[in-house]
């Protein structure tokens, strides 16, 4: 038992060293399999679960800072400062405000989120886009990340179709008792904890499909993750990924994410109302 305890203690060093932190940040299933066993198995399987959670913060933190090294720094930026003053005060921006106000979506009312979505897309708004967003906002309860029983469920799927007139809109959700199609809204099930059913979403489209993929869906960082790994090769070249609703204390783990993906792709923080959002863009969009 002594000589084994002496070799998890010796594989925790290697592996919490600069050169050992770097090599397992270059590789997402290494960064996985560290914080499920190096750290888990090895070290903290018998500690309280408080103290696990916040060892596994202050390990994401420091990756964080490793995957920064020789990189600027990726902090927030407001998000009006990103879109610029004649963006957020364009018809087309106003336009998309007042009909997620119409239709119910906290997207314009809690949140200014509809400052971001009007900036990336207005330059094609009257093109043939197609967009797709997990989480229609259930109304259920039961539900994980509801809206509340006031919620509007599809109410910025319907303000993305009356906005961009030749748009064809997609939506996924975990709920099946919200699932509705529409005139240019098809929508589907979607379990995002399960990478297999995502899978499943994403045969139904092509390669390189959307201009634009939001997660609104389940707002943890396991789901997060998943629809990450799902929407990348889903976007088009010029395409965008959004991930809303991410708490200040989940930050750190997103740098580490941004890091893993330069240089295909860059990431940036947008410290909008209410919450944080990630962008994610492939490096080919201007």
């Amino acid at each position: 038992m002594g000589a084994r305890l002496a070799f998890a203690r010796a594989q925790m060093r290697r592996a919490l060293s600069p050169k050992g932190i770097a090599k397992i940040l270059t590789n997402p299933g290494k960064v996985m399999h560290f914080l499920g066993t190096e750290l888990w198995d090895v070290k903290y399987r018998q500690t309280p679960l408080a103290v696990q959670i916040a060892v596994l913060r202050r390990s994401i933190a420091a990756m964080a800072e490793v995957s920064q090294i020789d990189r600027p720094p990726v902090a927030p930026v407001i998000v009006e400062d990103f879109v610029g003053g004649s963006s957020a005060g364009s018809s087309d921006t106003e336009e998309l405000r007042a009909l997620f106000q119409k239709y119910g979506s906290d997207k314009s009312t809690g949140h200014n989120y509809y400052l971001l979505y009007s900036w990336l897309l207005s330059a094609k708004r009257r093109e043939d886009l197609s967009m797709l967003e997990i989480g229609l906002g259930t109304n259920n309860i039961d539900v994980p990340s509801n809206m509340g029983l006031d919620g509007k469920p599809g109410a910025s799927l319907r303000a993305f179709r009356d906005w961009a007139p030749r748009i064809r809109v997609f939506g996924a959700d975990v709920d099946k008792r919200v699932l509705f199609a529409e005139e240019r809204i098809e929508t589907f099930y979607v379990d995002q904890t399960q990478p297999l059913v995502l899978a499943e979403l994403a045969a139904r489209f092509a390669p390189a499909s959307f201009d634009m993929i939001i997660d609104d869906g389940l707002h943890n960082s396991e789901a997060n993750l998943n629809t990450l790994l799902f929407a990348l090769p889903l976007l088009k070249y010029n395409g965008a990924l959004v991930i809303e609703d991410i708490g200040l204390a989940d930050l750190p783990y997103w740098q580490v994410v941004f890091g893993l993906l330069t240089p295909k792709y860059r990431g940036t923080f947008l410290d909008a109302r209410g919450g944080y959002v990630a962008l994610i863009l492939p490096s080919s969009r201007g």
